[in-house]
This record gives C-alpha cells, sequence and structure tokens, in this order.
C-alpha cells in the first residue's frame, strides 16, 4: 500500500538533463518534470529523454493526476499557467454529466470526446469554447449560476471541469499514450480558452486578452473558469460480463437437460 502512502518521495531523485547548449536542469519531482516537458513541447524542442523518465514513474508508481491552475509570474500584470499533482483520492465526488467534458486518448493516439471519436481539432476548438460558457443555456451543457464579478456586474458562469484521461500505463503489446498526443491536446484546450478570453476581452475593453490588466484578466477568468484534470494511466472499465445461461444453470442444477 506504499503507493497511497507517499507522493512525491518514490518518484524521481534529482535527475539531470542535458538539453540545448549542454543546459543542465535538475528536476526534482514528478510536476516539476511534467511542467518542464510540456514547456519543451511549447517550444518545439526536443523532450523524448524527459517522457522516458515520465513513463517510467507512471509505470512504477500509484495512481494520480495533474489539475491546470493558474499563477502570477513574476511580471505581476501575467498569468502562467501550470500543472499541479494532487492524490487520487482528491477525484472523490460525484459530478453531473453534462458538467464534464470527458476526453479520452487511447494507447492508440486516438481521441475521444464524450465518448465519439474526434475527428479535428477544429470540432473540439467550438466545443470547448461552448462547453465553457454554454451561451444559450442548452440543457446538454453545464449548468450556470449567478455570480457578481468586478467589471461585468452579475453574470451567469458555468459550472463545470474538463477531465482528459490518457492511458500511458502500457498493454501486453506495450502500446500506450504518447506524450506528444498528450501535449497536443492540451494545447488545443488552451488556445480554445484562449480564443473566448480574448472575444470576451476585445467586446469588453477593445484589446487582446495579454494587453489588459491583471484585474481584469482574473474578472475574464471568472467568467469562464477553465479547469483541466489529467489522468496519465486511465483504464477503461472492464466489460460487463455476458448474460447468463439460464438453460445451462438448470442443467448445472439437476433440474433439466441441456440440449
Amino acid at each position: 500500500m506504499k503507493h497511497k502512502m507517499i507522493i512525491f518521495s518514490i518518484f524521481l531523485s534529482l535527475i539531470s538533463l542535458t538539453t540545448h547548449g549542454q543546459e543542465k536542469t535538475m528536476i526534482k519531482n514528478f510536476e516539476e518534470l511534467f511542467n518542464y516537458a510540456y514547456k519543451y513541447y511549447s517550444e518545439n524542442k526536443p523532450f523524448d529523454e524527459i517522457s522516458k523518465t515520465l513513463y517510467s514513474s507512471i509505470y512504477e508508481n500509484y495512481e494520480f493526476f495533474l489539475q491546470t491552475e493558474e499563477v502570477s509570474s513574476n511580471d505581476s500584470n501575467n498569468l502562467q499557467l501550470r500543472f499541479k499533482l494532487f492524490n487520487s483520492y482528491a477525484l472523490e465526488g460525484s459530478y453531473q454529466y453534462k458538467n464534464v467534458c470527458p476526453i479520452l486518448i487511447d494507447r492508440t493516439d486516438s481521441v475521444f470526446l464524450r465518448s465519439e471519436f474526434l475527428e479535428n481539432y477544429k470540432y473540439l476548438n467550438q466545443f470547448v469554447k461552448k462547453f465553457l460558457t454554454n451561451p444559450f443555456n442548452e440543457s446538454e451543457f453545464p449548468e450556470k449560476r449567478l455570480t457578481t464579478i468586478p467589471y461585468f456586474g452579475d453574470v451567469e458562469v458555468t459550472r463545470q471541469i474538463i477531465f482528459l484521461d490518457s492511458q500511458m500505463t502500457p498493454d501486453s503489446l506495450e502500446k500506450r499514450t504518447s506524450f506528444h498526443k498528450l501535449f497536443e491536446v492540451i494545447s488545443h484546450l488552451i488556445l480554445a480558452n484562449n480564443e473566448l478570453r480574448n472575444e470576451i476581452s476585445f467586446v469588453m475593453w477593445k484589446k487582446s486578452y495579454e494587453e489588459l490588466e491583471l484585474d481584469k484578466k482574473l474578472a475574464i477568468n471568472k467568467i469562464a473558469p477553465f479547469t483541466v484534470r489529467i489522468t496519465l494511466n486511465y483504464k477503461l472499465p472492464p466489460s460487463p460480463p455476458p448474460p447468463p445461461d439460464m438453460e445451462l444453470e438448470r442443467f448445472m442444477m439437476g433440474k433439466g437437460k441441456k440440449k
């Protein structure tokens, strides 16, 4: 049961990774390593050695999930998106289906949005922006609650969350989700959210989101909350057992003959 007792200490001891220009970066734990790898992906730098360490940690350790969070950077006017590591027990609780956007990347890197195969990212972009705001109050999209937000007054805000599941633990054929595909999907989710923020910003202030002061950015963030929970070793539930053969059961009980 040690996998449920410790969250960081079993993970990585200090890992030295050689990158461009002989730069060496010390990574102390999985959370930092994941953020480091995503940064490299975003900058179009190779991160294969990092991903090997990530894979190894997932396979050898316990269940956990990462969740997006935004923190103020050194420049007080900017917000930085990071991924925070949590214990799996923090997932306890129920969510109404309409308030959840489930996305699965299977071991062949196929992407499924609400159990439907995703053919292109354009549809994902449109769906996510609609999911975050539910502009037409459709019943299959998140419910809303009236909230008072600076600069906007009383606004109906959705109660929602995006669950991004991947299958990083290999199957018997050593197939598993790639970090390239995982980061690709994450990037498109972030892109959709950024586009939505820009649209709100231009309507309200005739400026892009990045040009706004911090308090105005935070106000927009409250209008369309953006939370993604990422599960790295998600396993599909087992198939239900076949229906019982009543004739066989009667035969086994000595109450009849099976033809």
